[in-house]
C-alpha cells in the first residue's frame, strides 16, 4: 500500500515517517508541507492512503479532499479535536489527535488495511520468470534475496527461485518498507528477521551478514537504533 504525508509541520511529518518504519507493507512515496504541491502531485500519481493534517495555510485538509479526483483512504492527523465529526463526512479511516503514540498509529493502520479494496491486496506480489514459468510470490512469503552472478536466488518460505535478473534490479522494484539491503549480496524482508547477533541476522535457519556500511541503516529499519 502506497501513501503520502501532508502536514505543514515538519516535526509531525518526521513522527509519521518514523512510525511507518515499523510498518513493512506501507510505502511512503512522498511528503508535503505545502498542500497545494500535494494536490499537484496527486493529479499525476495514484496513492492508496493519505496521512492528512486539517488546519493548514492556503488549503485545509478538508478543502484538499473536496478538490481531489481520485478515491483514497484518509487518516486525519491534527491537533484540533473539533474537526472530528466533520472528518467522517469524508469517510475517514481514522482521526488521530496530536500528539499520538505508536500504538494509536498502528490502530489506524489496521483500520486502513481493513478498508483496502481487494484489488489493492493483490498488488503486493513479485512476478518472476524462471524455469519457463511465471511465479507470483507475495512479499510476505519472501525471506530474502541473494545475489548469484547474473541471477538472484529468491528464498521463499517454500522454495528457492532463481530468475535471470540482478539483485540491484529487484531492489529498485521492491518497496523499501518491506525490503532492506544488509550486504552487497543480500536483500532481506525485514518482517522475516528473528534476531540479530553480532554482525549477522537470523532468518529461519539462515544467517545473513550485515556489512559495516549497512549496519546503521539495518538497525534503524528494524527499530533498534
Amino acid at each position: 500500500m502506497n501513501c503520502i504525508i501532508i502536514d505543514d509541520e515538519p516535526l509531525a511529518i518526521k513522527v509519521i515517517e518514523k512510525y511507518l518504519e515499523r510498518v513493512p507493507d506501507i510505502n511512503c512515496r512522498s511528503t508535503f508541507s505545502d498542500p497545494l504541491k500535494a494536490l499537484d502531485y496527486l493529479s499525476e500519481h495514484s496513492v492508496d492512503l493519505l496521512f492528512l493534517d486539517i488546519n493548514m495555510p492556503d488549503l485545509t485538509g478538508l478543502g484538499l479532499l473536496k478538490l481531489l479526483k481520485q478515491e483514497v483512504l484518509v487518516v486525519f492527523t491534527t491537533a484540533y479535536a473539533e474537526y472530528a465529526v466533520k472528518s467522517y463526512e469524508y469517510q475517514a479511516v481514522d482521526y488521530l489527535l496530536k500528539p499520538f503514540g505508536l500504538d494509536r498509529f498502528l490502530q489506524a493502520i489496521s483500520k486502513a488495511r481493513e478498508r483496502r479494496p481487494e484489488e489493492q491486496l493483490k498488488e503486493e506480489v513479485l512476478l518472476l520468470r524462471a524455469d519457463r514459468k511465471i511465479y507470483r510470490i507475495p512479499y510476505s512469503d519472501i525471506l530474502f534475496l541473494e545475489a548469484y552472478g547474473d541471477y538472484v536466488k529468491v528464498h521463499t518460505k517454500e522454495q528457492i527461485i532463481v530468475p535471470k535478473i540482478r539483485l540491484n534490479q529487484l531492489e529498485e522494484e521492491l518497496p523499501t518498507q518491506w525490503f532492506i539491503r544488509t550486504h552487497r549480496t543480500y536483500l532481506i524482508n525485514r518482517g522475516a528477521v528473528a534476531f540479530i547477533e553480532g554482525n549477522q541476522l537470523s532468518i529461519g535457519t539462515h544467517k545473513i551478514p550485515i556489512s559495516r556500511q549497512q549496519k546503521e541503516t539495518v538497525f534503524t529499519a528494524l527499530g533498534l537504533d
